[in-house]
């Protein structure tokens, strides 16, 4: 029963064209998570992740709710790492919304799960994060440009500059020979 509510949250938020339906989301899951609070640990693997990506809302209101969701169910950082690859899917599959809101709300949540990782980036991590990533900058740097912190050569592994040889290195080769 309560795995329906979580999907017509989902629903409710990326579904939607009003700002007031994903504060209403937000509330939802803010009621369970306050009053439910077994039941929500229960289904945090369906939850946190939309909460990670919705704390990212462009309207301030949605943006402070889902904060405090994820602020009071959440220990700290590595909680990022755990759902790393439910978050990625998430965003990745609202980068290419219609609506500007959800794009742009998505586009952050790749970007924080960057920062979040910090420079311990894995091979296998980065391999899950690179597409996503490279999807939510395609020729939007400025979008990152306040977002992303100054010291992000520092964060950015060598599996990350392998991820970009591979995919960039190939169509340059490519466009040279044509």
């Amino acid at each position: 029963m309560l795995f329906k509510l979580v999907e017509s949250c989902h629903k409710l938020y990326f579904d939607s064209d009003e700002e007031r339906h994903r504060v209403i989301a937000g509330d939802i899951l803010y009621a369970v998570s306050k009053y439910a609070t077994d039941r929500f640990n229960s289904l945090a693997g369906d939850i946190l992740p939309l909460v990670f990506v919705a704390k990212h809302d462009t309207y301030e209101r949605a943006k402070t709710l889902f904060d405090d969701i994820w602020s009071e169910n959440v220990a700290g950082t590595r909680t990022v790492l755990l759902y790393q690859g439910e978050i990625i899917s998430l965003a990745s599959q609202h980068l290419d919304s219609a609506r500007w809101s959800i794009k742009h709300t998505s586009a952050f949540a790749v970007g924080d799960v960057v920062t979040s990782s910090g420079t311990g980036i894995s091979d296998a991590n980065a391999k899950i994060i690179w597409p996503a990533l490279e999807k939510a900058l395609a020729g939007k740097v400025r979008l990152f440009e306040f977002y992303l912190p100054l010291d992000i050569p520092k964060r950015v592994s060598t599996c990350f500059l392998k991820a970009f040889a591979a995919s960039v290195v190939p169509v340059i080769v490519k466009s040279i020979h044509i």
